[in-house]
């Protein structure tokens, strides 16, 4: 016959047992858990590492290009128009190729220039030109007033412009929907008995143009 005594010692060597079982157990599946949870991680943050680099690598790529094609656009050209139509003067990127028609006698556009990156598409085509300028045989004013509605409407903003290198002459400067096809800037200035326009037909190159404009000459 069992004492009391050695009874309550045989269970408590169970209940022992029994915990250290489940803290055995406990341990392994939290160490297993710990494992896979580190493991998840590692390559979820080396994948996020990677992709990290590939775009910060993209974006430097992307930075140096720019870079190399603004570089690339200097030293400037320049055009030099006849004396009769103001001496205007161009100045443009090296990168960009220049086609300028000049009518020396008769009325209506006088000079009809187009500038663009690489090439001149042909002039009836549809592309939207960096650069555009001419030297009219119209008025001012009534050239400006073309863009009367698409300023109520706010398809443009109208604004006092001179140039730098002429600030005797004050003309205005249309940013918006120019044409029905383009938006972009043009900028129109009082030319003796004409009117220079000087426009580019796209948002892409208003930098350029806006350096374009820096430079802008001729005589009133």
């Amino acid at each position: 016959m069992l004492k009391s005594t050695d009874s309550e010692g045989s269970i408590r060597s169970s209940v022992l047992i029994g915990v250290f079982v489940l803290l055995l157990v406990g341990s392994t599946v939290f160490g297993v858990w710990a494992f896979m949870s580190r493991s998840d991680y590692k390559n979820n943050s080396d994948k996020k590492s990677a992709t990290a680099v590939a775009a910060a690598k993209e974006e430097q790529k992307a930075i140096d290009e720019a870079a190399f094609l603004e570089k690339e656009k200097q030293p400037n050209e320049t055009f030099n128009g006849p004396s009769e139509f103001g001496s205007l003067k161009i100045v443009y990127p090296k990168t960009w190729e220049l086609y300028v028609d000049v009518k020396t006698a008769g009325s209506g556009t006088s000079v009809d220039g187009y500038a663009h990156p690489g090439y001149v598409p042909g002039v009836q085509s549809d592309t939207a030109f960096a650069l555009r300028f001419q030297v009219i045989s119209s008025d001012y004013v009534s050239l400006l007033k073309q863009y009367e509605s698409l300023t109520k409407n706010g398809g443009v903003t109208v604004s006092p412009f001179r140039a730098e290198l002429v600030n005797t002459v004050l003309g205005s400067r249309v940013d918006g929907q120019i044409t029905t096809k383009r938006t972009g800037s043009v900028v129109f200035l009082p030319l003796r008995d004409k009117t220079l326009k000087i426009w580019t037909e796209s948002n892409t190159y208003t930098a350029d143009f806006d350096a374009v404009l820096k430079n802008l000459s001729f005589s009133p």
